[in-house]
């Protein structure tokens, strides 16, 4: 009995001296293996974003629902394009900007007087704000402001914000054939939009063009087909190239010319320098002749 007690207690002290150890899970630091890496994104339109010119009364009158001239939608599309990087102006007629005209057209339409509400603008100061900080352009009142925001883009290699089609500026292009030029530049160059409340929403269709490939460079001292055509070659270019003469040869004094790889040819052999077999061989030319004749 005795020796079973001390094997049982044998037992249970061994027992309390290896307790288990409760698992820890790795810390979130340790390596769990390879992680999978988005690729980069690859931009839409290589190089620099294109100039970004906005028809502003386009622009404010579609934020303000076709009711009143929005101020605040000109804003809206001007941080639009540049939070994605863009260069953008915006053109609009310079009356927009001065307090007393506006002032002058609001009591007109308030007294049921014939004006168009996009002649209103309801921020003026806004206006000012952005025309000061150069994101607006004034145009003289007597001008046509789309006129200046077309050539402006075409100048710029840019695109035009707008839902206006232009057919009044197209019909007064010219003949048939710069109207069509003109109408084939607007349709590829012109992005029309939307409002989803303040959000500003382009045509999610709309692809901007690829810029033109660089003209490569030739190498120096060679011609460009371009500079052939249009006689613009470099003096260096149209320098004479000299001709050898036989004072600038490798000329020596017994008369053979110096060439690499061949041996020297003696022009002033003499009757006495022929061996019997070229004179054998001279013989029988002449009797080829004599039979032949």
């Amino acid at each position: 009995m005795e020796s079973h007690h001390r094997q049982s207690s044998g037992r249970s002290m061994q027992t309390k001296s290896a307790p288990i150890t409760p698992h820890k899970p790795p810390p979130s630091s340790a390596w769990t293996g390879p992680v999978a890496v988005p690729a980069p994104v690859k931009p839409l339109y290589p190089g620099p974003p294109p100039f970004i010119v906005i028809d502003g009364p386009n622009v404010a009158m579609r934020h303000g629902k076709k009711k009143q001239f929005s101020s605040r939608g000109i804003e809206i599309a001007i941080n639009y394009w540049k939070a994605k990087g863009h260069e953008v102006i915006c053109f609009v007629p310079d009356y927009y900007v001065d307090f007393k005209k506006v002032g002058e057209l609001k009591r007109a339409k308030a007294a049921n007087m014939d004006v168009a509400a996009s002649k209103i603008p309801d921020n003026v100061t806004l206006i000012n704000n952005l025309a000061d900080e150069g994101l607006i352009v004034l145009t003289p009142p007597q001008d046509y402001d789309d006129s200046y925001s077309i050539q402006f883009a075409k100048e710029k290699n840019g695109y035009i914000v707008s839902n206006d089609r232009y057919s009044d500026h197209i019909a007064k292009a010219g003949d048939r054939e710069a109207q069509f030029e003109l109408k084939g530049w607007i349709r590829s160059h012109c992005i029309s939009y939307t409002f989803a409340g303040d959000t500003f929403l382009p045509n999610p269709d709309f692809n901007f063009l690829l810029p033109p490939p660089p003209t490569p460079t030739p190498p120096q001292g060679q011609e460009s087909v371009v500079d052939v055509i249009n006689g613009t070659t470099s003096a260096a270019d149209n320098a004479e190239v000299p001709v050898p003469t036989f004072a600038d040869s490798d000329i020596h004094n017994d008369g053979a010319a110096s060439e690499p790889g061949y041996e020297e040819a003696d022009l002033n052999l003499g009757v006495d320098d022929l061996n019997l077999e070229d004179i054998e061989h001279l013989s029988d030319i002449d009797n080829l002749e004599l039979e032949g004749s």
